[in-house]
C-alpha cells in the first residue's frame, strides 16, 4: 500500500517549523519518515507545501518523492491526494514521532477496504495518532485503537513539546530510537 508522509502544515500554533526542529539531535521529520520507510507501506511519498522549505530540502536530501499540496489544511491536502492517487493510501503525520513501523503494519493488516484511523484513548477521550488509511470517496473512518498512550502525542504547541521532553527525560527516548 502506498504511504504518504504528511509534511505540508504551517506549524502555526507552535510558531516555528517543527518538522526540522530537533529532538535528541534528530529532526522531527526523520522519526516519522524512517518509520514509514521501515514499514510495509510501499512506495513512499511525502505531501509537502511551500509552508516548509527546510522540510522540503530535507525530504529531497532523503530522495523522497514529493507530491506538492496547497498546505492550507489537512482536509484540502487529503482531498488533493485522493484525486491524484485515486486508490487507498496510508498517511502518517510528519510529527507523529512515536509511531513505529509495527504500528503502521498493524493498521495495514487491519485494513478491510474502508477508511481507517489510528487512535488511542486518553482519559476516556479519543486521541488520533496521525496514522490513517484513506479510501477516496469514504466519508466515515473506522477507528483502530492502539494501546500505547504516547502515540496520541502530537507537536502542535509548546505544551506538547514540554510533554515530549518529559517523556524523553523519563526514559521515553528509547521509544524514539527504536
Amino acid at each position: 500500500m502506498l504511504g504518504v508522509l504528511m509534511a505540508g502544515g504551517k506549524s502555526a500554533r507552535l510558531g516555528y517549523d517543527k518538522l526540522v526542529a530537533e529532538l535528541i539531535g534528530i529532526p522531527v521529520l526523520l522519526y516519522s519518515y524512517s518509520s514509514l520507510a521501515g514499514s510495509k507501506a510501499n512506495p513512499i511519498y511525502a505531501a509537502a507545501s511551500g509552508n516548509s522549505k527546510d522540510a522540503i530540502n530535507l525530504l529531497e536530501s532523503l530522495g523522497a518523492k514529493i507530491i506538492f499540496t496547497t498546505g492550507r489544511s489537512y482536509p484540502d491536502d487529503i482531498s488533493l491526494l485522493s484525486r491524484v492517487i485515486g486508490a487507498p493510501f496510508l498517511t502518517l503525520a510528519a510529527d507523529s514521532i512515536f509511531v513505529k513501523p509495527y504500528h503502521i503494519n498493524k493498521l495495514i493488516e487491519a485494513f478491510r477496504g474502508k477508511s481507517i484511523a489510528g487512535a488511542v484513548k486518553i482519559n476516556g477521550r479519543i486521541a488520533y495518532v496521525g496514522l490513517n488509511i484513506v479510501v477516496p470517496g469514504d466519508s466515515q473512518d473506522q477507528i483502530y485503537f492502539f494501546d500505547e498512550v504516547n502515540l496520541g502525542v502530537s507537536l502542535n504547541t509548546t505544551a506538547d513539546i514540554d510533554r515530549v521532553r518529559r517523556i524523553i527525560w523519563n526514559g521515553g527516548y528509547l521509544s524514539l530510537l527504536q
